[in-house]
């Protein structure tokens, strides 16, 4: 597995506000529902967008943190590329495990915000006979949209914002 982490001190606000700024796979779930294929493989290309991505679920760990006193600032967001997963879970269904990917955004002590990601191992192949993992097509879509959105250069996550690599945390 390979651990990526972007430090930042923008505020958890702002980086959940930009994240949520994805195309959203609920936009969908009524042509899922009544099994309109084209409308959904329309969707699917329009909620993408530039980056390829839409956030297919949310999972408010911090607020379910009430139940052990106080919620904090922590969320998962299962992000992926709705085509690209497709073909992926269509050649190997234990590609599901893999994508969407996840990533959890919490708040640091210091106000700034850590965005993480866990990859999947480069054995992982979609098939047997596939030169690409899906750590390979994970990884570079989860680093350039990371790069985009500021992580390794910070322009936009931050000045001091830095990427981690496997089995490493960088604390500001």
């Amino acid at each position: 597995m390979e651990h990526i982490k972007v430090i930042t001190p923008r505020a958890y606000k702002d980086v959940k506000a930009d994240i949520e700024k994805l195309g959203r796979l609920d936009e969908l779930r009524q042509f899922i529902r009544s099994n309109d294929v084209e409308s959904l493989r329309a969707g699917a290309k329009r909620i993408a967008g530039e980056d390829g991505l839409a956030i297919h679920y949310i999972a408010l760990h911090g607020d379910l943190l009430a139940l052990k006193g106080e919620k904090r600032e922590l969320i998962t967001y299962y992000i992926g590329n709705i085509v690209s997963a497709t073909d992926m879970t269509n050649i190997d269904p234990a590609a599901g495990l893999y994508a969407p990917l996840r990533v959890v955004v919490y708040a640091n002590k210091e106000g700034g915000t850590w965005p993480s990601a866990r990859l999947g191992s480069a054995k992982s192949r979609i098939s047997a006979g596939s030169k690409a993992t899906l750590h390979d097509v994970r990884a570079r879509r989860a680093n350039d949209h990371l790069r985009r959105e500021g992580g390794a250069d910070g322009k936009r996550l931050g000045r001091q914002a830095k990427t981690c690599r496997p089995g490493r945390s960088r604390r500001d």
